[in-house]
């Protein structure tokens, strides 16, 4: 136990087949997106790519979260995370992203419905040149095959506080990132 009184669970992302340099080539520096509705882990989600932990206790997002120089392996960058208040209600114009990361929690699919809608309200104020490339992830205990917003290999089931799901997610991404960038 922290002495802020959390509880956090260490367990570690597989980065073997990387290099072990911690320098990341600028041309592999991205920008992500993290949006969903309140309390679906995006959070979570976010400090488990960052720090390769699980928090019991997570502070709800109040504001704009940026997450400046993470590395992902052999990509890096900035993640931020949009909670739903700020893509409804900060005038954001011109908005440039990489990678947009719609979370929701399958066992209430209405966050689904929402996190979709949140994702169209942040495309509508991206810069006309920024087409990002956008990821459905989700946790729950209700597998989903299909999302009819999304083609399947972008769906991923995750559990934050294993790795199930986000290996196969972070390898996705990082392989979609990499090829954006050589074209």
């Amino acid at each position: 136990m922290h002495a802020s009184g959390s509880v956090t669970r260490t367990t570690y992302l597989d980065y073997s087949s990387e290099s072990d340099d911690d320098d990341v080539p600028a041309y592999n520096m991205f920008k992500i997106t993290f949006v969903g509705t309140n309390r679906v882990g995006k959070t979570s989600l976010i400090e488990r790519l960052k720090s390769n932990r699980f928090n019991m206790t997570v502070r709800p997002t109040l504001h704009i979260e940026i997450h400046d120089g993470v590395r992902l392996g052999d990509i890096g960058g900035t993640l931020w995370e949009l909670p739903p208040r700020v893509c409804i209600q900060y005038e954001m114009r011109n908005y440039r992203t990489d990678a947009i990361v719609v979370v929701f929690d399958s066992d209430d699919i209405s966050t689904l419905r929402k996190g979709v809608a949140l994702w169209k309200l942040l495309h509508a104020k991206l810069h006309p040149d920024c087409v990002p490339e956008v990821w459905l992830v989700y946790h729950g205990s209700v597998h989903l095959d299909q999302v009819p917003y999304i083609h399947q290999a972008r769906l991923f089931q995750v559990d934050t506080m294993t790795n199930d799901g986000i290996l196969d997610f972070l390898y996705d991404m990082r392989c979609t990132l990499r090829r954006k960038r050589i074209y």
